[in-house]
């Protein structure tokens, strides 16, 4: 992939963070956002991890919220808008439009070269990280968005980190849902986000008693 083609990626993807936070959408993202914590729980901005969170609930309205009733999202809006623009750009729109979503197992991490496992489509994928190589760490798990793009897998910003030890709860999980409708549902994603909030704010206890623990 090309220096300028990955640039331009990242430019798309802060360019939709953008359209999210305008005014026209303000009445959606916050019924958008209260739909969100409802799901994940309440987030902090004295949180440390607050910032990774708030990435999070911007990708999901960007890429799952319906803002019509015929299910248009952010970035159908953002493909609309952008049709006369470069071929670059709507290459990036269509392949940003067929992201995968999985949890991820970390086989190995190397020169911003990192090593995958998607736990629900059971497939290894190799991503190209760059400096977000950092974050992981093999034997590490964690929810993520994945692009393809001119040969290259890239991770989008919004990514949750779980711990090693709730492996086999994920997996037992998953084993539960397969076969559902060919995807991980939002509801897996969004317990699981729920669980590690509150192992964040939970530290004396172990993560996998907060992640078992049945939803009330």
């Amino acid at each position: 992939m090309s220096i300028e083609l990955e640039k331009t990626f990242f430019a798309v993807i802060n360019n939709l963070n953008k359209m999210a936070s305008e005014d026209r959408f303000q009445e959606k993202a916050e019924l958008a956002f209260n739909l969100y914590t409802r799901k994940v729980g309440t987030i902090f901005p004295e949180d440390d991890s607050y910032d990774a969170r708030i990435s999070l609930f911007l990708e999901w309205f960007i890429f799952d919220f319906m803002l019509t009733e015929d299910g248009a999202t952010i970035l159908d809006v953002y493909k609309d808008e952008m049709a006369r623009g470069s071929d670059q750009e709507l290459l990036i729109i269509s392949a940003l439009k067929n992201h995968v979503r999985d949890i991820f197992l970390v086989k190995g991490s190397k020169n911003g070269v990192t090593k995958v496992k998607a736990l629900y489509k059971d497939k290894i994928y190799t991503l190209s990280c760059g400096h977000l190589g950092d974050l992981f760490v093999k034997g590490g798990l964690f929810e993520a968005r994945v692009v393809e793009l001119d040969g290259k897998l890239l991770p989008t910003q919004g990514i949750c980190h779980h711990p090693a030890e709730t492996l086999r709860f994920i997996k037992s999980e998953i084993k539960r849902i397969e076969g559902s409708n060919g995807s991980v549902p939002d509801s897996l994603f969004c317990k699981l986000t729920r669980s590690s909030i509150k192992l964040e704010r939970s530290r004396y206890i172990d993560a996998s008693q907060i992640y078992e623990t049945p939803d009330k």
